[in-house]
């Protein structure tokens, strides 16, 4: 498997699961913010994962064999020079010629610096609805963000460089943010922006099943999400050298029950339209039979 290839398939990989993990939050932010669901929106959002996968993938991976020598590469320093690559292309031009320059791995490398970033500047215009120098300037902090991770050993983490931090690449990079942000309307032409939603926001929508079970989804969520938090902050609130038995307590077992179900169904459907967290994120209101006899 290429150099080239293989971070691909790591992106689609980790990028469609980390997709399936915010697939439930990102349909209840459509509901919110649109007011229904939009699957091209939808298909946008796992594009976006696997993009993201595929740039930690591309910039960052492999890692240095923790077992092995910890500085593969010593003495590895940032390059600083800019422009540095246009004299590197001269000189495989002089070499190799001009058949030799396209297939040579300095223009090859050139080129998919540029094109990493091309996507970033699509997302951030086209989808995101973000200026051009929106795009623009956070494809550059994004670059710098690799090429400083690249150069400190990951933060420090290592103790030194296993990848080289240049400053082209984060010309290149930046480049590659405005060109995708100027192309984003021909590339994004199908995907509707979302400021289209701004009018029909507040209409209101048939209660679909989608609706309904994505709704469960939120609040089962956020049931299990309070429970482990409430937990967490009782035992980190106990006193130190206690030891903790791994069966839950009886505060515990309050904290993971009975407390979230107060917090996600009972309160919120105490007040308003008695909806729970996952009704008013689907934008649901209840009603139950015989309302107006029971509330004489």
């Amino acid at each position: 498997m290429g150099a080239w290839t293989w971070p691909a398939i790591v992106g689609v990989l980790f990028g469609t699961a980390a997709f399936l993990v915010i697939l439930v939050p990102v349909l209840a932010y459509q509901y919110r913010r649109y007011g229904r669901f939009t699957a091209r929106r939808v298909l946008g959002v796992a594009a976006v994962s696997v993009y993201g996968a595929a740039v930690v993938a591309y910039t960052q991976l492999p890692l240095p064999d923790s077992h092995g020598s910890r500085c593969p590469t010593p003495g590895l320093s940032p390059q600083w020079q800019p422009f540095s690559f246009v004299s590197d292309i001269a000189e495989v031009a002089s070499a190799s010629g001009t058949l030799g320059l396209l297939t040579s791995r300095t223009v090859l490398q050139v080129f998919f610096n540029v094109l990493l970033l091309v996507p970033w500047g699509v997302i951030l215009h086209g989808f995101a609805g973000r200026s051009v120098l929106v795009a623009t300037l956070t494809g550059l902090a994004a670059s710098l963000v690799i090429e400083a991770t690249q150069a400190t050993g990951m933060w420090g983490f290592y103790e030194c460089p296993y990848r080289l931090g240049d400053v082209d690449d984060l010309i290149l990079n930046t480049s590659g943010a405005l060109l995708g942000a100027l192309v984003a309307p021909v590339v994004l032409w199908w995907m509707p922006r979302p400021q289209t939603f701004r009018v029909t926001q507040q209409l209101p929508r048939p209660v679909t099943n989608l609706r309904r079970w994505v709704g469960m989804a939120v609040d089962l969520a956020a049931f299990h999400l309070a429970g482990f938090a409430l937990v967490v902050m009782y035992r980190l609130l106990l006193p130190q050298g206690l030891v903790l038995s791994d069966e839950p307590t009886l505060v515990e077992a309050l904290l993971l029950t009975l407390a979230p179900a107060l917090v996600v169904f009972f309160l919120p459907a105490w007040r308003g339209t008695g909806a729970s967290i996952g009704q008013h994120a689907m934008r649901l209101i209840p009603e139950w039979k015989g309302k107006d006899s029971w509330g004489r």
